[in-house]
């Protein structure tokens, strides 16, 4: 038993009885007992061993290799993007740029 058994046991003597406060003293060790039994096990079970979070860190070492490579992929499609983009502008620059100086030659011409 203890300390804490025998303490409960002294007080609850007089009230209950001898045999009675040692039977109840006897089941709350007892519950007690099995209740760190039960929490120790499921510790076991749910905490994680050196190999479970070595496993789970390559795991997220190959997922953050595979992101690496997609977004690789996403930057090389968009300044392929913006490439073509900017051939757009020049060209459309250019036609305005012609327009504009034979709008221009024009009104001078009609002067």
């Amino acid at each position: 038993m203890t300390l804490a058994g025998i303490q409960l046991f002294q007080s609850l003597k007089t009230r209950l009885g001898e045999r009675e406060t040692e039977a109840l003293v006897d089941y709350v060790d007892t519950t007690l007992k099995e209740n760190n039994k039960e929490v120790h096990e499921t510790n076991l079970r749910t905490l994680a061993t050196k190999e479970d979070l070595w496993a789970t860190r390559e795991e997220l070492r190959e997922d953050l290799w595979a992101t690496r490579e997609e977004l690789k992929g996403d930057i090389a499609k968009t300044r392929e993007e913006i490439k073509d983009v900017k051939s757009d502008v020049i060209r459309w620059m250019f036609a305005f740029f012609i327009t504009m100086m034979l709008a221009m030659l024009g009104l001078f011409l009609k002067h």
